[in-house]
C-alpha cells in the first residue's frame, strides 16, 4: 500500500468514525465527550494501524528493490565468469583483473542499494550491512588472487555478509 492510499484509507476511516459519533441529535454533553474520546481513540488506533501497514508496505517495497539490484548484480557477475577466458592455469594478474571486475560489480550493488532510502525500521541494520559489505570487499581486494583459492576450497569471505542479507530479507543478495 502506498503512502497516499494509506492516508486516503485513514481519512475515510476517521471520517466514518466521526460520522458515526454524530449520528444522533439527542446526545447529552457527557455522551458528546464520550463520543469525542471514543473517536479520538479510534483515530489514534487507525493512524497507528495505517502507519504500521504503510511501514510494512514500504519495507516490502524496499526489500523488493534491493533484491532486484542484487539479482541484476549477480547476473553481471555470472556474465563476467561466462565471458571470461580464464582457465585453471590463469595467471595471477589475470585473476586479479577478474577480481577487480567482480568487486566493481559488488561495489555497484552496494552503491545502488545505498542510494535508496531504507524503509523505516531497517535503516540502521541496512547501514551496518552495507558497511560490513564494503569492509569485506576491501579485505578481499587486499588478499588479491587468494580469493579464488578460498572459493575453490569452499571458503567464502562474503559468507557473513550474505547471511546478514538473508536475515534482512535480501535473499538475492545472500546468494
Amino acid at each position: 500500500m502506498t503512502t497516499s492510499i494509506a492516508r486516503t484509507l485513514a481519512i475515510c476511516l476517521i471520517a466514518g468514525g466521526a460520522l458515526t459519533g454524530c449520528a444522533t441529535d439527542s446526545t447529552s454533553a457527557t455522551d458528546s465527550t464520550s463520543a469525542t474520546d471514543s473517536t479520538s481513540a479510534t483515530d489514534s488506533a487507525t493512524d497507528s494501524a495505517t502507519d504500521s501497514a504503510t511501514d510494512s508496505a514500504n519495507a516490502a517495497e524496499y526489500r523488493t528493490a534491493v533484491n532486484s539490484i542484487c539479482t541484476a548484480g549477480n547476473e553481471r557477475i555470472e556474465a563476467l565468469f561466462s565471458n571470461s577466458s580464464l582457465g585453471p592455469k590463469a595467471s595471477e594478474p589475470q585473476l586479479v583483473e577478474m577480481l577487480d571486475r567482480i568487486l566493481a560489480a559488488i561495489g555497484d550493488q552496494i552503491n545502488e542499494i545505498d542510494a535508496i532510502d531504507a524503509a523505516e525500521g531497517l535503516a540502521t541494520d541496512v547501514d551496518a550491512w552495507l558497511a560490513e559489505s564494503r569492509t569485506t570487499a576491501e579485505a578481499v581486494r587486499s588478499g588479491g588472487a587468494a580469493f579464488f583459492e578460498q572459493q575453490a576450497s569452499g571458503v567464502n569471505p562474503f559468507a557473513a555478509v550474505n547471511a546478514n542479507a538473508v536475515e534482512l530479507g535480501f535473499n538475492a543478495c545472500g546468494e
